[in-house]
């Protein structure tokens, strides 16, 4: 029996396992990236989705006391489900303009305390606020913030050559989202 070349090049056999596993990576991550971004614009729209109903709930109050304003802190990982919140941070900032001045804040409140900064107040009474509203004299306004640390599911690595090291196809973040509202009922300066 005589060994021909033509023999081998037309023989098929394992082309198809060739051809599978060739493909299978690029369509892992294909998979894999789609239900990511997913995820991440999911999570997304339920942080703001979150902060709005927060400000909501706080604005429709005459009065609040400590006690209610962590039950409502509280209440947004609820509103968070199904998504994870260990380690989210919701920060309430209550905002005063006084007769010809400048937006101060009547008071901060956060939960757990210290994790990040409020980018709208430094938290201590009676310092400036950040609003990019025209405010008018005694207007009131409640300020949320939440931080959440959103990580990927699947850590997929690759090195890249400009820095040597290994890098992440979607890096760990920490998410930003913040609600205003104007207090209904009168002003929230002071908790009770």
């Amino acid at each position: 029996m005589r060994f021909k070349f033509r023999d081998v090049a037309r023989c098929e056999s394992g082309l198809a396992l060739i051809e599978f596993v060739i493909v299978l990576p690029v369509l892992v991550l294909l998979v894999y990236g789609a239900y990511e971004v997913n995820r991440f614009i999911n999570i997304n729209q339920k942080l703001e989705s979150t902060t709005f109903q927060l400000a909501d709930m706080i604005t429709n109050n005459r009065s609040l006391t400590n006690a209610d304003i962590d039950t409502f802190m509280r209440s947004a990982a609820v509103i968070m489900k199904p998504y994870e919140t260990q380690g989210m941070q919701v920060i309430v900032t209550s905002i005063h303009q006084p007769t010809g001045g400048v937006p101060t804040t009547a008071w901060q409140r956060s939960l757990p305390a210290g994790l990040s900064t409020s980018q709208i107040s430094s938290g201590v009474t009676g310092d400036p606020a950040t609003v990019n509203y025209t405010l008018i004299d005694l207007d009131q306004l409640v300020a949320v913030e939440i931080y959440y640390p959103y990580e990927t599911l699947l850590n997929i690595s690759y090195v890249d050559p400009s820095r040597g090291r290994n890098r992440e196809f979607i890096d760990d973040d920490e998410l930003y989202k913040s609600a205003i509202a104007r207090a209904r009922f009168g002003a929230l300066l002071n908790l009770l």
